[in-house]
């Protein structure tokens, strides 16, 4: 039985590492989501692939909710505003990072549906390998880092 309903074993599990003093945060979809300042269509788009093959048995169904949020992130114009937005930023690195995650998760969820067609299985390990590359891609170690502290989290 699950101790803690707010957060459930289908968001934890996933940890990023700090080489310097060998110490290991724990973080969850919503450290990403505040730190990017992501809002809801990308959120959620996060939190579906975050949990992909541990919340439900039914991959697919998962998957085609987290396409749904990226299918309305795009046509409620959050792309467009996203690309003018770093035209006129010069640093350019919330606006940057966010569509770099819009078009990596949209990869994710189409090589995951093709595993789950060609194998029929996904493997909860794989998923978590890709989100910690995907922070570090977006480059955003650091900030998750001095979020968790200012959140008061717990590695």
């Amino acid at each position: 039985m699950n101790s803690d309903p707010i957060n459930p074993p289908h968001y934890k599990g996933v940890e990023i590492h700090d080489p310097a003093d060998n110490t290991a945060l724990a973080i969850q979809p919503i450290d990403v989501i505040e730190v990017l300042e992501l809002g809801f269509h990308l959120g959620n788009a996060l939190k579906y692939a975050w949990r992909l093959g541990r919340k439900h048995a039914r991959v697919e169904e998962e998957i085609a909710k987290g396409n749904w949020y990226l299918d309305r992130f795009r046509s409620s114009g959050g792309e467009a505003k996203l690309v003018a937005d770093n035209a006129r930023d010069d640093a350019g690195d919330r606006p940057g990072q966010q569509l770099l995650l819009a078009g990596n998760l949209r990869n994710f969820f189409l090589l995951m549906a093709l595993r789950v067609v060609r194998e029929n299985s996904l493997e909860s390990g794989n998923v978590h390998s890709y989100m910690r590359e995907l922070v570090s891609l977006l480059g955003i170690e650091e900030q998750l880092w001095q979020h968790a502290a200012g959140a008061g989290v717990q590695s």
